[in-house]
């Protein structure tokens, strides 16, 4: 779970944070997303959410998040995480202190920015989260 290697993750993200941006994002060595250092990834094609593919630290709001989808219906899947994907896929950051934020704008090094699109149902997905806590 998050947490243990707070330690570890702060001092990956002051190794590789770029100037204004939230959070780093931790690929693999093909350079597939994985995770944040403060949270979790997913994405949505069509209907279906989406995991990354590959070895992360276990969230429990993307499990939160995953049972929702699959008690809505939608398949659960992994996929590899790609800016290409990004660039193309609703793409969201999940933790249990911010909940779901979509994600805006990925920026790497060397000055490639991606905007993943908007999800319709965001703000559902947000209500349903916090409403947990009421």
């Amino acid at each position: 779970m998050k947490g243990p290697d707070f330690g570890a993750l702060r001092a990956f993200r002051t190794r590789h944070q770029l100037a204004g941006t939230d959070d780093t994002v931790i690929v693999d060595s093909t350079g597939a997303m994985l995770e944040t250092t403060t949270g979790a990834l997913a994405a949505w094609d069509g209907a279906a959410l989406m995991v990354p593919d590959g070895v992360w630290l276990p969230s429990v709001t993307l499990r939160q998040v995953a049972r929702r989808a699959r008690e809505a219906g939608a398949r659960v899947e992994r996929r590899r995480f790609t800016p290409e994907f990004a660039a193309s896929h609703p793409l969201w950051f999940l933790n249990s202190l911010h909940g779901i934020s979509p994600v805006t704008e990925l920026r790497a090094a060397g000055g490639v920015t991606v905007r993943p699109p908007a999800h319709p149902d965001v703000a559902e997905w947000q209500s349903w989260w916090w409403g947990g806590f009421a």
